[in-house]
């Protein structure tokens, strides 16, 4: 009858204390929010960030000792103050910084192309392609054609949830196995992958950016990708969506 008790104690004698100080968990709190937000999206909320390490703590820590931590590392360079939005104080990562640095750097380097260098779909086909495709309204059909003729390495399709992007995409998909290619798609969700994916799609983190324009502005954008790449015998015939 007292035999479940006394296993208790005995496993609580045997086991070696494991206690860790406020600072500590706090500390893990706070790496464990910024792993799990910060793989879906580049740009977060900070309350979101203080959320997420609160409910890791699990009532062991308190939100001062949090807004402590995520002060710390805010001041060693770790976090980054973003454009502020209508949800409160956005905040970035050093890495993520630094990961869309390298993105824009392969982007440009791989579109510097010039008259000299193939377009995607050559020829009567590029014409052929659209024309069995009735069911694509204007900006598809011309979203299409563009990349169809285009020479760059990485080309974007750019609009609105619900937009119709990945239609044209499934379009450019088909003129690109016509012309050789062999398609890889990814999305960053399932239900994007059937239609622009001849394989099982991999997660693309959502992106955000800024440039400059011709004007020297820098505007922001941000937004998710659906890609395809196309990969063909020469090395330098290689497109992403």
């Amino acid at each position: 009858m007292n035999r479940f008790p006394i296993v208790l104690r005995v496993n609580a004698e045997n086991s070696p204390a494991q206690t860790r100080t406020p600072e500590q968990t706090a500390q893990q709190a706070v790496t464990y929010a910024r792993d799990h937000l910060f793989e879906k999206d580049a740009v977060q909320d900070r309350r979101a960030l203080y959320e997420t390490a609160l409910n890791r703590g699990m009532g062991e820590i308190t939100h001062g000792q949090v807004r402590l931590e995520f002060e710390r590392r805010m001041q060693a360079g770790e976090f980054r103050e973003a454009q502020a939005s209508v949800r409160g104080p956005q905040i970035t990562t050093a890495q993520m910084v630094r990961m869309e640095r390298e993105i824009v750097g392969q982007m440009q380097q791989g579109n510097r192309r010039g008259y000299d260098d193939p377009m995607l779909l050559q020829g009567r086909e590029r014409f052929d392609t659209l024309e069995r495709h009735p069911e694509l309204n204007r900006s598809q059909q011309e979203a299409a054609r563009e990349v169809f003729a285009s020479r760059e390495k990485i080309v974007g399709i750019d609009g609105v949830a619900g937009a119709g992007k990945t239609t044209p995409l499934a379009v450019i998909r088909e003129g690109a196995e016509a012309e050789g290619y062999r398609v890889e798609g990814f999305a960053p969700t399932s239900r994007a992958q059937p239609r622009s994916s001849v394989r099982p799609a991999l997660r693309l983190q959502p992106c955000r950016c800024t440039w400059r324009d011709g004007r020297g502005r820098t505007p922001e954008r941000s937004g998710s990708m659906c890609s395809m790449s196309l990969h063909s015998r020469p090395p330098s015939r290689c497109t992403s969506l």
